[in-house]
């Protein structure tokens, strides 16, 4: 509402003639502006997020027919274990590119076998990529996502794990790891969303 208000008297400023020699006085405005329109965008896409839900069966069944048919010489199983009405409460794209990097990390390092469970948790949901690889150990765990570090090709870490937690995060949700249920690296995304 703030950003909102000073766009008028940033515009009535930028068009007094007493200002029109200064050029500390445009700069000043001109920063003013920028910041006025920085955080009419924030707003704009918050308000956007909040009202935004994705069906999250028929777009994991998508990505995981497409990783079967890229994984296919690998022969790779892909699980889904997803309750039907579970939303996600972010715009398709970014759920797309989260689950695309965290399935395509599982299936690289699974022997043979990849689940993606999702639960409502908390007034969000949770939703858990496991693999049957090796895993990694306690000191790895802690690396995976940060920006510049990579681990093995095997490891599931690289940029789109990064990039998965940067998206996570600006819709207040959150990516973690741990040792998984079927011996590999368990991918835990939490995000707003539940049924509907």
């Amino acid at each position: 509402d703030l950003a909102h208000a000073l766009k008028t008297p940033l515009a009535l400023l930028r068009s007094d003639p007493a200002l029109a020699g200064s050029g500390e006085a445009h700069r000043a405005l001109d920063r003013l502006e920028d910041i006025v329109q920085r955080h009419l965008a924030q707003a704009s896409a918050q308000a956007r997020r909040e009202h935004t839900h994705t069906d999250l069966a028929p777009l994991a069944g998508e990505l995981a027919a497409m990783f079967r048919k890229l994984h296919a010489t690998r022969e790779v199983t892909i699980e889904l274990d997803i309750p039907a009405g579970l939303r996600a409460g972010c715009e398709s794209e970014d759920l797309s590119e989260m689950l695309g990097n965290l399935i395509d990390n599982a299936c690289r390092a699974a022997r043979s076998r990849v689940r993606l469970q999702a639960r409502t948790q908390a007034g969000g949901l949770r939703i858990d990529i496991d693999d049957d690889g090796p895993g990694v150990d306690a000191a790895a765990l802690a690396q995976l996502g940060v920006r510049g570090q990579r681990l093995d090709q095997q490891s599931g870490a690289g940029l789109g794990v990064s990039i998965s937690r940067d998206i996570a995060e600006s819709y207040g949700g959150t990516l973690a790891f741990s040792r998984g249920e079927l011996g590999g690296l368990r991918a835990s995304l939490h995000l707003p969303g539940g049924s509907y």
